[in-house]
């Protein structure tokens, strides 16, 4: 029993034991369930976590790859984007920098040409300021300033040449004082750098035209000058101050140096011819030897017949009585009309004056003014004075006739002596007597007396004046060389219609025989007659070539030997000394 209660109690004890053995494990059970639910549920809560955790690392996961794509994305866009920027600049850079270097090389080749072409320097210039404009900062713009100094420089001098070839081309028209046309000249140019020149060469234009202007001026006074010049030389020639005449007009010559007298250069050897007619009338004698000639001898005119000339004298034939005389005469001996007739051998110009002047002195004043040459340079002005003459006489003529006999003196007070009033005669006698060396050479000595007579035909006295009379030789070695062997000069106070004689005496020695010519033998006179005023009043000359002379010989002293053409100093072969 024991060992069934035993064994009971040990059943019961087993069905506890299994029992709570089963309600242990079913508590370990419940337990390890609520156990593992509260696993299950914290591994499922921690699963979630995970899960969202792991659904958010994904998400996050995905964004960062998403925004990292996107990042290396827009990287590689900026990258991208750079290099075509960087590409882009650097083709635009070559585009300039191409566009740069044509525009520079253009500018370039408009600078070289501008170079030879002053045309084109302004277009230069203006590219150049572009090149400097648009190009800052740059090569170019340095050398663009360089080249605009260079052409700036190259701008003056053009436009110096502009103005220097403007200059040279005005030369010639302002030469001949056409002053109008060198303005135009300036004025007018329209070529390259024409505006850059236009200042100063409208000063240069304005001065052109002031010089003009002046001209003008000056032109008319030359005018007026050169008239009033034909004015006085007709008066003087009209009354017989030839001499007078040429100084005025040389005077004139020399006051307007610079002024062209071509025009009246006639007027010279108009004077010149007048003043010494002689060596005209010689000439035409001299081709009429043999033929009859109207001159005084020893009286009145007469007629007589021209034997030789010798010496620049006139040696005629007289009859007297059966027989027949040789005197020799002067040509202040010749009848003035027969002056006109033999004075055939001048140019016409000088002819027609002097003519007029003899018939003017004859009273003759129709023959005057038809001998004077048809629009001659003198004939207007000669003609109103021998007018004026010819009124004077018939005015007096008639106040005369109409005047009361009245016994004092009818001389007009205000007479003027005048050259034609003064007559002066010179007549040499010479005397040779020859002389022979010891070596047998033969040379002359020559006694030589001048006589020498003034008279006036003037109705008042002729006072207060000088007469200086010069006896000339002719060197026997030389026919040009001329010496003064005597000089007289006194007073000259001549009574109306009073004469003064005078002797001039030299002497001269001379050869003329063999080679060893020397000295002097009488060749002529020259007599010049000095007004109050020491002025030449009139001259007298065989010589005519002397006349030209006048104001030279006037300084010489006795012994002096001078050039005949010239006047100037020249010795001749003088005589040897002798023991």
């Amino acid at each position: 029993m024991e060992d069934k209660e035993k064994e009971d109690k040990s059943e019961k004890s087993d069905i506890q034991n299994k029992q709570d053995k089963r309600e242990e494990t079913i508590n370990k059970i419940s337990n390890t369930a609520k156990i593992f639910s509260f696993v299950s549920v914290t591994v499922v809560f921690l699963l979630v976590i995970i899960i969202v955790i792991s659904m958010y690392s994904s998400s996050r996961k995905a964004e960062a790859a998403r925004l990292t794509r996107i990042e290396n994305e827009r990287i590689s866009a900026q990258k991208l984007a750079k290099e075509q920027a960087l590409k882009a600049e650097q083709e635009k850079n070559e585009a300039i920098a191409k566009i740069q270097k044509e525009s520079w090389e253009k500018a370039i080749g408009l600078k070289d040409a501008a170079i030879n072409d002053p045309a084109q320097i302004n277009s230069a210039i203006t590219k150049m300021n572009e090149i400097k404009s648009s190009m800052p900062g740059t090569e170019y713009e340095k050398k663009a300033d360089a080249e605009i100094l260079s052409l700036q420089a190259a701008k003056q001098k053009a436009i110096d040449k502009v103005l220097a070839d403007l200059t040279k081309k005005a030369e010639e028209p302002a030469g001949r004082k056409d002053f109008e046309a060198a303005a135009d000249i300036f004025k007018n140019y329209s070529g390259p750098l024409s505006q850059e020149t236009n200042e100063e060469r409208l000063q240069t234009a304005e001065k052109h035209l002031a010089s003009a202007r002046e001209a003008i001026e000056s032109k008319k006074e030359f005018q007026q000058a050169k008239n009033e010049l034909l004015k006085s030389i007709s008066s003087l020639i009209i009354k017989n101050k030839a001499a007078d005449a040429l100084a005025s007009y040389n005077d004139f010559k020399t006051k307007y140096a610079t002024e062209k007298t071509d025009d009246i250069g006639i007027v010279k050897n108009i004077l010149e011819t007048i003043q010494a007619p002689d060596k005209y009338i010689l000439e035409s004698c001299r081709s009429d030897i043999g033929k009859k000639i109207i001159a005084k001898t020893d009286g009145p005119y007469e007629s007589v017949e021209i034997s030789r000339i010798k010496d620049d004298n006139i040696y005629v034939k007289k009859a007297m009585g059966t027989a027949t005389m040789e005197t020799k005469i002067s040509l202040a001996n010749i009848s003035p009309e027969e002056k006109v007739k033999r004075s055939d051998k001048m140019d016409k110009a000088s002819r027609a004056v002097f003519v007029a002047v003899i018939e003017t002195e004859l009273g003759n004043y129709d023959n005057a003014e038809k001998a004077l040459e048809p629009n001659g340079l003198l004939t207007e002005h000669l003609s109103v004075l021998i007018k004026e003459r010819k009124k004077e006489i018939e005015d007096k003529k008639a106040a005369d006739a109409n005047r009361p006999i009245a016994k004092e003196d009818s001389t007009p007070k205000e007479f003027v002596v005048g050259p034609q009033h003064i007559n002066i005669k010179a007549d040499a006698n010479t005397k040779n007597t020859s002389r022979e060396t010891l070596l047998g050479d033969i040379y002359m000595l020559q006694d030589i007396v001048l006589k020498v007579s003034v008279s006036s035909s003037a109705p008042v006295d002729f006072t207060g004046n000088k007469i200086e009379i010069y006896v000339l030789g002719e060197n026997t070695a030389d026919k040009h060389i001329c010496q003064v062997l005597a000089v007289e000069k006194k007073d000259l106070n001549l009574k109306k219609k009073e004469t003064l004689d005078l002797d001039v005496k030299a002497a001269s020695e001379f050869n003329k025989l063999n080679v060893n010519k020397y000295g002097a033998e009488y060749c002529g006179y020259f007599i010049v007659i000095k007004d109050k005023g020491g002025k030449v009043f009139a001259v007298k000359t065989n010589k005519a070539p002397f006349q030209k002379l006048t104001e030279k010989i006037l300084k010489m002293d006795e012994s002096y030997e001078f050039d005949d053409r010239t006047g100037e100093e020249m010795k001749g072969v003088p005589p040897p000394r002798r023991r």
